[in-house]
């Protein structure tokens, strides 16, 4: 269109742009509403999404397949859904968990601290499963190692880590550690 004076109508191109603009912005609005929506006592469960039958495969090809619940596995998955997480993701992050001896009645909130680390450091929710499942599966240092990138750990904790480990006492320092870090990902 045209204004009388030959050039272009600057009304009629910003209505265009200003229709645009508000399109996007209802799009946006209505992808965070329900991207992030909480879950509502109305939701339904992403259960219906769990691989059942590679969470089985799984379970049977590992060695250590008979010690998990594979309910354990199946809620753990299908919290991670519900937040978003791709499905295959899911699963992945959850199996991998299993694989690197992570026990069963701490996968859940293993793959909970793992989606809430994705959250900060925004690394991914499979890279960060990783990196907790290494430093609380092996020594001690592990631990000290990710305390040293996430600083999650308080004097007083280290101190007490130190002292465990000093007994002999692992499986208390990893407690310790464990504890400071999940108390830190709380939402």
């Amino acid at each position: 269109m045209t204004t009388p004076h030959g050039g272009p109508n600057t009304v009629a191109t910003d209505v265009k742009r200003i229709g645009a603009i508000a399109f996007i912005g209802i799009v946006c609005v209505w992808w965070t509403a329900f991207d992030k929506a909480p879950i509502s006592p109305g939701y339904k469960s992403a259960t219906h999404l769990v691989d059942n039958q590679r969470i089985a495969a799984a379970l049977k090809l590992s060695v250590d397949g008979s010690r998990y619940k594979p309910s354990n596995l199946e809620g753990a998955v299908a919290w991670l859904i519900e937040r978003g997480v791709p499905t295959e993701r899911a699963h992945d992050v959850v199996i991998n968990l299993m694989m690197d001896g992570i026990a069963t009645d701490e996968i859940s909130l293993f793959a909970r601290m793992a989606f809430r680390l994705d959250r900060i450091n925004g690394l991914g929710v499979g890279y960060s499963a990783f990196k907790l499942a290494n430093a609380f599966n092996g020594p001690a240092e592990d631990i000290r190692e990710l305390d040293k990138e996430l600083n999650f750990l308080t004097s007083v904790q280290f101190g007490q880590m130190l002292d465990a480990i000093s007994e002999g006492d692992f499986p208390v320092a990893r407690k310790i550690g464990l504890r400071a870090i999940e108390s830190r990902l709380d939402p």
